[in-house]
C-alpha cells in the first residue's frame, strides 16, 4: 500500500442484553444501549487500541455504538464524528422482535432475513445490497479526507460483513463478535484494478500472521485497492469474555 493509504480498525459495537435474547435491533426506535458485559467490552477494546495511532473516530448514531465509541474516545482523547451510514441494517417489520417471534409472526419478510439473497429487501426495510453501498460509499468519503490516517469505526455486525463482502468479491465472513477488531487498508489507485497480497492475522497484536490475496474494490469510477489485515479479532476480550453464540454477528442477523 501507498503512504497514501488509509488505515481503518473497525470495531463491532460491545454486547446488549437484545443480542443475547436474539432480538432484531437493526436501526430500532427503541436504540438499546450496552450491558455490563457490553461496557466491559468497551473498555478492554480501548486499552487493546491505545498503541495505535488513531488520529480520528467515526461511528454509526445508534445508541450501542456511542456507548462503545465514548469509552474508546476518552482513553484515547479524541472526538467522535456521526454518521447515518454506519447504521446497522434496517430490519423494517422485523424490529424489536425475537428471532422466534420473526419466524411466527412475519414468516416471509423471516425468510428474507435468513437467506443469502443480498438483493432481497426486508418489507420496509434494507437489503444486504443497501448496506454494502452506503457503508462503501461512506469509508471512500473518509479515506478521500484521510490519506495515510489511521480511522478508528464503530459500526455493527452487518456492517462489517458487507464490508467483507465487498473486498472479498461476495464470499460471506464468520460471525462478528461483539468488541471484535477488523483492520481494512483502503487506497486509490492510479492505474488498473489489481491483486495485493497482504498478511492476514487473527491476533490484535500482529501475530499468528498467514498469507491472503483480496482484490481491489470498486464501486464507483474511481479505482480503489481494499486490503484486510486483521478479520475478527478477539484475543484482547479474554479478560472479560465474550458470546460466540450471541444473535446479530451472523451474516442477515442485526
Amino acid at each position: 500500500m501507498s503512504a497514501s493509504a488509509t488505515k481503518f480498525i473497525i470495531v463491532r459495537h460491545g454486547e446488549t442484553d437484545w443480542n443475547i435474547e436474539g432480538r432484531l435491533q437493526g436501526q430500532s426506535t427503541i436504540d438499546p444501549g450496552l450491558n455490563e458485559k457490553g461496557f466491559l467490552q468497551a473498555e478492554t477494546l480501548a486499552e487493546g487500541l491505545k498503541t495505535y495511532n488513531i488520529s480520528k473516530i467515526f461511528s454509526s448514531d445508534l445508541r450501542r455504538a456511542r456507548e462503545t465509541a465514548l469509552k474508546i474516545s476518552i482513553l484515547l482523547n479524541k472526538e467522535v464524528s456521526y454518521d447515518k451510514r454506519l447504521r446497522e441494517r434496517n430490519q423494517g417489520v422485523l424490529h424489536n422482535l425475537t428471532y422466534k417471534e420473526s419466524e411466527e409472526q412475519q414468516p416471509e419478510a423471516y425468510a428474507i432475513l435468513k437467506k443469502r439473497d443480498v438483493n432481497a429487501r426486508i418489507p420496509n426495510g434494507e437489503s444486504q445490497e443497501d448496506i454494502r453501498l452506503r457503508v462503501v460509499e461512506a469509508l471512500q468519503d473518509i479515506g478521500r479526507i484521510s490519506p495515510g490516517a489511521v480511522v478508528l469505526i464503530v459500526t455493527h455486525g452487518g456492517v462489517v460483513h458487507e464490508i467483507f463482502r465487498h473486498v472479498k468479491c461476495h464470499m460471506f465472513s464468520e460471525r462478528i463478535i461483539n468488541g471484535s477488531v477488523n483492520i481494512l487498508h483502503l487506497d486509490k489507485e492510479n492505474g488498473v484494478s489489481s491483486a495485493l497480497s497482504i498478511n492476514h492475522s487473527n491476533d490484535i497484536n500482529g501475530s499468528e500472521k498467514v498469507h491472503d490475496t483480496i482484490n481491489s474494490g470498486n464501486i464507483t469510477k474511481e479505482k480503489w485497492i481494499w486490503a484486510i489485515e486483521l478479520w475478527n479479532s478477539t484475543t484482547h476480550l479474554e479478560s472479560v469474555g465474550f458470546s460466540v453464540k450471541g444473535y446479530g454477528g451472523g451474516a442477515g442477523e442485526a
